[in-house]
């Protein structure tokens, strides 16, 4: 006799067949109710699978890290980014670090920045925006002169409140353009405060593929994202040359 449930509720099972592996069951009491609980929650389904996703791709670039990379960024913010083999460091200074992976046809950029903590105000997307054009315009040109990387507002970007790893963090997604030229695509950025340095912290990340999906793309630099952590993880690390 099939086990009767008597609400609805998901089921999770890690590495049944497989390895890395998440079978997700939803089950219920009838088809109604269940199709409404599926319905109702939604969103936070989707959020399990794009979490089973983001860890499967963090666990492989740890495994191959670009640990001169990785020392930049912790020498530079106190911070700990997983960094896979295979990006080029394209800017330094004293706030910002811009890191790309780059292939015939597409790219893959990060960006690491920071500046002081001044009021609440940080927290909102207008704001966070500003920033972004801030140091894009300053150290991100584009391929012609007095081009250079700025937000795109065709379609706004959308700010989102998230806590990770018990730490708040502002989500801001959207698309990017180049000033004065003819390039665009979409990007990623998680900002959060340091309260200890009294500053903010972003990093984020674009991908420019004009004849690719980009999906796989923005997933692959999210990984990357939410591998930060405080320096404190990897104190003990030498300093690069």
């Amino acid at each position: 006799m099939p086990k009767t449930y008597p609400e609805s509720k998901i089921l999770l099972r890690y590495d049944v067949w497989a390895s890395p592996q998440l079978v997700m069951t939803l089950v219920g009491p009838t088809p109604l109710v269940l199709a409404n609980y599926i319905k109702k929650e939604k969103d936070r389904f989707v959020g399990i699978l794009e979490q089973a996703e983001r860890d499967r791709q963090m666990k492989l670039d740890a495994r191959y890290p670009d640990q001169r990379l990785e020392l930049l960024v912790q020498q530079k913010f106190n911070i700990s980014l997983t960094i896979p083999n295979g990006y080029k460091l394209n800017r330094k200074t004293d706030d910002f670090v811009w890191m790309s992976r780059e292939t015939p046809f597409t790219s893959q950029g990060i960006f690491v920045y920071s500046y002081p903590y001044t009021s609440d105000s940080t927290f909102t997307a207008k704001y966070l925006i500003g920033k972004r054009d801030f140091f894009t315009k300053k150290y991100v040109p584009g391929p012609s002169n007095g081009s250079y990387m700025i937000t795109g507002h065709f379609y706004e970007p959308q700010m989102t409140p998230l806590m990770f790893k018990g730490r708040y963090f502002a989500m801001l997604r959207g698309l990017w353009e180049v000033q004065n030229d003819f390039m665009g695509g979409p990007f990623v950025s998680l900002t959060s405060l340091d309260q200890k340095r009294n500053r903010v912290i972003t990093v984020g990340g674009y991908v420019y593929a004009p004849k690719d999906e980009k999906r796989n793309m923005i997933r692959q630099l999210e990984a990357i994202l939410f591998s930060l952590t405080d320096s404190s993880a990897a104190k003990n690390k030498k300093r690069p040359d």
